[in-house]
Protein backbone atom coordinates (compact mmCIF):
# COMPACT_ATOMS: atom_id res chain seq x y z
CA UNK A 1 0.00 0.00 0.00
CA UNK A 2 1.47 3.07 -1.04
CA UNK A 3 2.38 5.64 1.93
CA UNK A 4 -0.21 8.78 1.60
CA UNK A 5 2.11 12.19 1.44
CA UNK A 6 1.44 14.80 3.78
CA UNK A 7 -0.19 18.08 2.22
CA UNK A 8 1.81 20.97 2.53
CA UNK A 9 -0.20 23.69 4.28
CA UNK A 10 -1.89 26.45 2.22
CA UNK A 11 -0.69 29.92 1.79
CA UNK A 12 -2.57 32.71 3.36
CA UNK A 13 -3.63 36.51 1.92
CA UNK A 14 -2.62 38.95 4.42
CA UNK A 15 -2.76 43.10 4.10
CA UNK A 16 -1.55 45.72 6.03
CA UNK A 17 -2.46 49.21 5.93
CA UNK A 18 0.21 51.85 6.83
CA UNK A 19 1.03 55.25 6.18
CA UNK A 20 4.80 56.21 5.34
CA UNK A 21 5.89 59.39 7.04
CA UNK A 22 2.12 60.50 7.68
CA UNK A 23 1.79 60.40 3.82
CA UNK A 24 -1.32 59.06 2.12
CA UNK A 25 -2.42 55.48 3.61
CA UNK A 26 -0.91 52.43 1.43
CA UNK A 27 -2.68 48.64 1.05
CA UNK A 28 0.11 45.93 0.89
CA UNK A 29 -0.88 42.36 0.45
CA UNK A 30 1.38 39.42 1.39
CA UNK A 31 1.06 35.65 1.21
CA UNK A 32 2.81 33.22 3.38
CA UNK A 33 1.73 30.05 5.90
CA UNK A 34 1.41 32.44 8.66
CA UNK A 35 1.16 35.66 10.44
CA UNK A 36 4.43 35.86 11.58
CA UNK A 37 5.99 34.73 8.24
CA UNK A 38 3.61 37.91 6.29
CA UNK A 39 5.08 39.99 8.81
CA UNK A 40 8.82 39.50 8.09
CA UNK A 41 8.15 40.03 4.63
CA UNK A 42 6.33 43.46 5.33
CA UNK A 43 9.66 44.36 7.39
CA UNK A 44 11.52 42.97 4.68
CA UNK A 45 10.08 45.29 2.36
CA UNK A 46 10.67 48.37 5.10
CA UNK A 47 14.25 47.95 4.87
CA UNK A 48 14.88 50.54 2.20
CA UNK A 49 13.29 53.23 4.46
CA UNK A 50 15.98 52.84 6.97
CA UNK A 51 18.77 55.38 6.64
CA UNK A 52 21.33 52.97 6.17
CA UNK A 53 19.30 49.99 4.29
CA UNK A 54 22.16 47.86 3.19
CA UNK A 55 21.98 44.97 5.55
CA UNK A 56 23.91 42.29 5.40
CA UNK A 57 22.23 38.57 5.52
CA UNK A 58 22.44 38.32 9.69
CA UNK A 59 21.38 42.22 9.84
CA UNK A 60 18.01 41.82 8.00
CA UNK A 61 17.18 38.71 9.27
CA UNK A 62 17.57 40.27 13.11
CA UNK A 63 15.66 43.26 11.61
CA UNK A 64 12.74 41.00 10.31
CA UNK A 65 12.56 38.76 13.15
CA UNK A 66 12.44 41.45 15.82
CA UNK A 67 9.54 43.33 13.80
CA UNK A 68 7.45 40.65 13.09
CA UNK A 69 7.54 39.11 16.80
CA UNK A 70 8.79 41.47 19.39
CA UNK A 71 8.07 39.44 22.71
CA UNK A 72 10.80 36.57 21.19
CA UNK A 73 14.55 37.62 21.57
CA UNK A 74 15.79 38.14 17.43
CA UNK A 75 19.09 36.92 18.13
CA UNK A 76 20.16 34.03 20.73
CA UNK A 77 23.43 35.16 22.97
CA UNK A 78 26.43 33.37 21.60
CA UNK A 79 27.92 30.63 23.22
CA UNK A 80 31.56 32.05 25.07
CA UNK A 81 34.63 30.05 24.60
CA UNK A 82 35.36 27.79 27.81
CA UNK A 83 39.10 28.33 29.25
CA UNK A 84 40.91 25.79 29.44
CA UNK A 85 41.44 23.25 32.31
CA UNK A 86 43.26 23.91 34.68
CA UNK A 87 47.22 22.23 35.23
CA UNK A 88 46.92 19.44 37.26
CA UNK A 89 48.87 20.14 40.52
CA UNK A 90 52.75 18.64 40.95
CA UNK A 91 52.85 15.27 42.60
CA UNK A 92 56.09 16.35 45.49
CA UNK A 93 56.16 12.77 46.31
CA UNK A 94 57.36 11.86 42.49
CA UNK A 95 59.39 15.09 42.31
CA UNK A 96 61.38 14.18 45.36
CA UNK A 97 61.92 10.54 43.77
CA UNK A 98 63.16 11.99 40.32
CA UNK A 99 65.62 14.57 42.01
CA UNK A 100 66.97 11.10 44.30
CA UNK A 101 67.56 9.37 40.89
CA UNK A 102 69.53 12.15 39.68
CA UNK A 103 71.18 12.56 42.57
CA UNK A 104 72.38 8.70 42.25
CA UNK A 105 73.29 9.20 38.86
CA UNK A 106 75.66 11.98 39.13
CA UNK A 107 77.35 10.42 42.49
CA UNK A 108 78.27 7.32 40.36
CA UNK A 109 80.03 9.30 37.17
CA UNK A 110 82.95 9.88 39.31
CA UNK A 111 83.38 6.35 39.93
CA UNK A 112 82.80 4.87 36.12
CA UNK A 113 84.63 8.19 34.70
CA UNK A 114 88.08 6.90 33.52
CA UNK A 115 91.21 8.92 31.89
CA UNK A 116 91.15 9.75 28.33
CA UNK A 117 94.50 7.83 26.19
CA UNK A 118 95.70 9.55 24.15
CA UNK A 119 95.02 8.81 21.01
CA UNK A 120 98.85 9.23 19.25
CA UNK A 121 100.64 7.17 22.10
CA UNK A 122 101.89 4.34 21.94
CA UNK A 123 99.15 1.12 21.03
CA UNK A 124 97.08 3.62 19.51
CA UNK A 125 94.71 1.15 18.19
CA UNK A 126 94.26 -0.29 21.74
CA UNK A 127 93.58 3.65 23.08
CA UNK A 128 91.75 4.14 19.99
CA UNK A 129 89.41 1.08 20.80
CA UNK A 130 89.23 2.36 24.38
CA UNK A 131 88.42 5.42 23.46
CA UNK A 132 85.52 3.91 21.91
CA UNK A 133 84.54 2.26 25.15
CA UNK A 134 84.81 5.06 27.51
CA UNK A 135 82.60 7.48 25.04
CA UNK A 136 80.15 5.27 25.42
CA UNK A 137 80.20 4.86 29.16
CA UNK A 138 79.67 7.91 28.93
CA UNK A 139 76.63 8.13 27.22
CA UNK A 140 75.32 5.34 29.17
CA UNK A 141 75.74 7.56 31.99
CA UNK A 142 74.49 10.82 30.48
CA UNK A 143 71.35 9.16 29.47
CA UNK A 144 70.62 8.30 33.34
CA UNK A 145 71.09 11.75 34.29
CA UNK A 146 68.82 13.10 31.43
CA UNK A 147 65.55 13.20 32.97
CA UNK A 148 62.72 15.85 32.58
CA UNK A 149 62.88 18.35 35.37
CA UNK A 150 59.13 18.60 36.37
CA UNK A 151 59.30 22.51 37.69
CA UNK A 152 60.52 23.31 34.33
CA UNK A 153 57.85 20.80 32.60
CA UNK A 154 54.70 22.04 35.43
CA UNK A 155 55.94 25.97 34.73
CA UNK A 156 56.19 25.74 30.71
CA UNK A 157 52.69 24.12 31.12
CA UNK A 158 51.15 27.27 32.62
CA UNK A 159 52.89 29.66 31.06
CA UNK A 160 51.27 28.00 27.72
CA UNK A 161 47.84 27.89 29.69
CA UNK A 162 48.22 31.48 30.42
CA UNK A 163 48.77 32.20 26.97
CA UNK A 164 46.10 30.37 25.93
CA UNK A 165 43.37 31.99 28.40
CA UNK A 166 44.50 35.51 27.23
CA UNK A 167 43.35 34.18 23.40
CA UNK A 168 40.22 33.05 24.72
CA UNK A 169 39.36 35.98 26.44
CA UNK A 170 40.41 38.20 23.55
CA UNK A 171 37.92 36.03 21.20
CA UNK A 172 35.56 35.91 23.62
CA UNK A 173 35.85 39.74 24.23
CA UNK A 174 34.94 40.07 20.44
CA UNK A 175 31.97 37.54 20.30
CA UNK A 176 30.42 39.76 22.66
CA UNK A 177 30.89 42.88 21.32
CA UNK A 178 29.95 41.38 17.89
CA UNK A 179 26.60 40.25 19.59
CA UNK A 180 26.40 43.81 21.51
CA UNK A 181 26.79 45.55 18.55
CA UNK A 182 24.19 43.87 16.51
CA UNK A 183 21.69 43.59 19.51
CA UNK A 184 21.58 47.69 19.81
CA UNK A 185 21.81 48.09 15.90
CA UNK A 186 18.43 46.36 15.28
CA UNK A 187 16.90 48.17 18.11
CA UNK A 188 18.12 51.56 16.54
CA UNK A 189 16.68 50.25 13.32
CA UNK A 190 13.01 49.15 14.82
CA UNK A 191 13.12 52.53 16.42
CA UNK A 192 13.69 54.15 13.08
CA UNK A 193 11.08 52.20 11.35
CA UNK A 194 8.69 53.00 14.24
CA UNK A 195 9.25 56.75 13.16
CA UNK A 196 8.30 56.52 9.60
CA UNK A 197 5.86 54.09 9.27
CA UNK A 198 2.55 53.65 10.91
CA UNK A 199 0.62 50.26 10.85
CA UNK A 200 -2.98 51.17 11.27
CA UNK A 201 -4.36 47.22 10.57
CA UNK A 202 -3.06 43.87 10.19
CA UNK A 203 -5.63 42.07 8.26
CA UNK A 204 -5.73 38.22 7.70
CA UNK A 205 -8.11 36.47 4.94
CA UNK A 206 -10.31 33.49 5.22
CA UNK A 207 -11.65 32.18 2.14
CA UNK A 208 -14.00 29.76 3.52
CA UNK A 209 -16.01 32.53 4.88
CA UNK A 210 -14.76 35.29 2.57
CA UNK A 211 -13.92 37.44 5.22
CA UNK A 212 -10.76 39.57 6.38
CA UNK A 213 -10.14 39.29 10.10
CA UNK A 214 -8.41 41.89 12.43
CA UNK A 215 -4.87 40.62 13.67
CA UNK A 216 -2.47 42.31 16.79
CA UNK A 217 -0.52 44.82 15.44
CA UNK A 218 3.08 43.95 16.85
CA UNK A 219 4.34 45.98 19.76
CA UNK A 220 7.58 47.02 19.77
CA UNK A 221 7.75 48.50 23.50
CA UNK A 222 9.37 45.68 24.65
CA UNK A 223 12.23 46.08 22.44
CA UNK A 224 12.59 49.67 23.03
CA UNK A 225 12.81 49.94 26.50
Amino acid sequence: MKKKTEREPDLIEFKIHYTLDDDLPVEKYFMAFNSNEALKSFAQSCIKFLSNSNLNELEAECFKSAYSNPEEPFIEKPEIIPIPDPIPPMDETEIQLIEEKKKKAIEKMPEEKTVMPDPFAENSDDSLNNTNEELEIFTQINKQTETVDPIAEHSILTAERENEINQVIEKNKKILKSYDDLNAKTKLRIQEINKRIHVSEFLEYFKWSDKWTDLDVPNHSTILD
